[in-house]
């Protein structure tokens, strides 16, 4: 029964027989004791709700608020709320059935309202071995396009609000600054693949023109030779 109904029966049990035992006791006084007896008898019949279904759904809610961290803080204060109302209901030896499920609907609403952090494992870790990379090595491009993918990433590593619905951003960060970084370019690589080109090109013309100056001399020769062969054949054949 409720703890007011017990609590007025048992005031109301005494004061009657206070009244049955005083011999001056008036006819009004022991016709207002029988009533508020009967009244009190009444009201054993109001029986406390059962409770047995809201205190497994307080141990769940608790259990949430001790692994607060695993959760987003959108709608977390409704939870806190139900928690703190339902708990009031719980202590309440008045509290009736329809105060209990109400409650208890409120408390189970407010703990469907909830949902875990996106997972970003991974994410942190790609963030520290970026900010962990020397970049004085690598071409300022892909430098630079490291940076940005790795501000991105933390933009999206700092929003608390990001749930197990909003996966999908995290792994695109995620994805974006391992791109990044497997992207790097060293100077060594891409700052001197021009250099090395044109010094293979000039590597390689200067033989040919080494040669072709080389050449020049000995076909001079060998011309002029047969000019004056040619010359000294025409002479003798005149003659």
């Amino acid at each position: 029964m409720t703890d007011s109904a017990k609590a007025f029966f048992e005031k109301a049990l005494a004061g009657a027989e206070a009244a049955l035992e005083n011999p001056d006791a008036t006819q009004e006084e022991l016709t207002t004791a029988w009533d508020t007896l009967l009244e009190g008898i009444w009201g054993l019949g109001l029986y406390q709700a059962d409770k047995a279904n809201l205190g497994l759904l307080i141990e769940k809610a608790e259990t949430m608020i001790a692994q607060a961290d695993k959760y987003v803080t959108a709608n977390w204060q409704q939870l806190v709320d139900a928690l703190a109302a339902a708990k009031a209901v719980m202590n309440n030896g008045d509290a009736m059935e329809e105060d209990v499920s109400a409650a208890a609907e409120d408390l189970l609403n407010a703990m469907h309202l909830q949902l875990y952090k996106a997972d970003k494992a991974i994410l942190e870790s790609l963030i520290a071995k970026a900010e962990g990379t020397d970049l004085a090595g690598y071409t300022a491009e892909s430098s630079a396009a490291l940076k940005t993918a790795l501000a991105s990433a933390k933009a999206v590593y700092a929003d608390a609000t990001l749930s197990v619905n909003d996966q999908a951003a995290v792994d695109e960060a995620a994805a974006a600054l391992d791109d990044a970084l497997d992207s790097l370019v060293k100077l060594s690589d891409g700052g001197n693949t021009d250099g090395d080109a044109n010094g293979d090109e000039n590597n390689t013309q200067s033989p040919q023109t080494g040669e072709s100056h080389t050449a020049l001399p000995a076909l001079l020769l060998a011309g002029i030779s047969a000019a004056v062969l040619f010359r000294s054949c025409r002479k003798k054949a005149r003659q």
